[in-house]
Parts: C-alpha cells; sequence; structure tokens
C-alpha cells in the first residue's frame, strides 16, 4: 500500500477546503438575510425567520466542521508523511554510519594487527641492543685487560731489553780485558817454544809483530772501508 504523494494532493484538498469555507460563508450570509428580512415581516414570516437562522447557523457549522476535519486529516497526513520520510533518512543515515563503522573497525584491527608487530618487532630490537651493549661492556673489559697486558709485557720488554744491554756490555767490557792475557800467554809460549828449537831472534820478532797484530785493531781497514 503506497501512501499518497502530498505534493499531488495538497491542491485537491485546499480546493475542497475553500470550497467549504466558501459554501459555509455563502449559507451564513443567506440564512441571516432571510432571518433579517423575515423579522420585519408579518407575524408568521418572523416566526419562520428564527428557524431559517437556526438552520443557515447549524449548516454553516457543520460545513466548517467538516472542513476542520479535512484540514487535521491533511496535517496529520503531512506529518505521518515528514515522519515516514525522516524515518527512511535516518535508516539511510543508520546504514551508511553502520557502513563507516564497520570500515573503521576493519581498519583499527588491522593497525591493531600492525601494532602489534611493531611492539614484537620493538621488544626483539631491545633485546638486541640489551646483547649488544653486554658483549660491549665485555669487550671493552677484555680490551682493558689486554691493554694492561700489553702494558705489563711491553714494560717486561723494556727491563730485558735493558738487563739484555747491561749483560752485552758486561760481556764486551770482559771481552775487552781478557783479549790481552790470551795473546801474551799465546806469545810466552811460542818465545817458549822457539827457544827450544834453538833461539831465533827474528821469529821471536815475527811472533811479536804478530801478537800486536792480534792485540791492536785494524784501524787502516776501518778507514778504507769508510
Amino acid at each position: 500500500m503506497t501512501s499518497p504523494d502530498p505534493a499531488g494532493s495538497l491542491p485537491s484538498r485546499r480546493a475542497g477546503s475553500s470550497a467549504l469555507r466558501r459554501a459555509a460563508t455563502v449559507v451564513l450570509i443567506l440564512g441571516t438575510v432571510l432571518s433579517l428580512l423575515l423579522a420585519f415581516g408579518p407575524e408568521w414570516a418572523t416566526l419562520l425567520g428564527i428557524p431559517v437562522a437556526i438552520a443557515s447557523a447549524v449548516v454553516a457549522c457543520v460545513l466548517a466542521w467538516r472542513e476542520l476535519r479535512l484540514v487535521r486529516r491533511a496535517h496529520a497526513r503531512q506529518l505521518l508523511q515528514v515522519d515516514q520520510d525522516h524515518g527512511k533518512k535516518l535508516t539511510e543515515e543508520r546504514q551508511r554510519n553502520a557502513e563507516v563503522v564497520t570500515v573503521l573497525s576493519s581498519r583499527v584491527q588491522d593497525y591493531a594487527g600492525v601494532i602489534k608487530g611493531q611492539k614484537l618487532t620493538i621488544a626483539q630490537l631491545k633485546g638486541q641492543l640489551l646483547a649488544a651493549q653486554k658483549d660491549n661492556f665485555r669487550l671493552s673489559a677484555e680490551v682493558e685487560r689486554r691493554d694492561l697486558t700489553i702494558g705489563s709485557l711491553r714494560a717486561t720488554v723494556s727491563a730485558r731489553e735493558a738487563e739484555l744491554r747491561v749483560l752485552l756490555a758486561e760481556e764486551n767490557e770482559a771481552e775487552v780485558h781478557a783479549l790481552p792475557r790470551r795473546v801474551l800467554a799465546d806469545h810466552h809460549a811460542a818465545v817458549s817454544g822457539s827457544s827450544t828449537a834453538g833461539g831465533d831472534a827474528d821469529g821471536g820478532v815475527v811472533d811479536l809483530k804478530v801478537a800486536e797484530a792480534k792485540v791492536l785493531p785494524n784501524f787502516e781497514g776501518t778507514r778504507r772501508l769508510a
């Protein structure tokens, strides 16, 4: 069942209400005029004018009430149509709002999943960062320990080098002091041997020159090399 179109039926209702209004007005005017005419007539006319006035008033009231009822019905139909239109609009708006809410809810769920994944990633990265910091502290401590070890080893090497230099210097001095004694011992052995063989003076001179050559450094050779 379709509701009547208020835009199409409104002119007909206005025409009906206007006709009833005009009819009520005409009846009321005619009844009033007839009543006045009969009131100035003979006695029987005066008695007849009273029912005419009452009848015209009743007919005018009936027409006015009918017009009022039509107007009320038209107004009620308009209100009903307005309510129906408003209900349709509200229904459509609710459907659109429901669709928007559904879309937003799906997006919120998607974003919630993304946020959850990001939180897990952040937690993993924090764990890796803590592990890296621990490794860094451990490696820093190990580097410091190794630096201390290297420093102590360098100090030990420096001390050993100093001791080695002292020992080498003492050994060189010992060799320098011991060398003439060995050469002289060799010289005396050679002299004693040559005396036993016949006491050759030239042989002793040659051995002395050899001994001097063993004792004295070869400065001539050093100059030539330089």
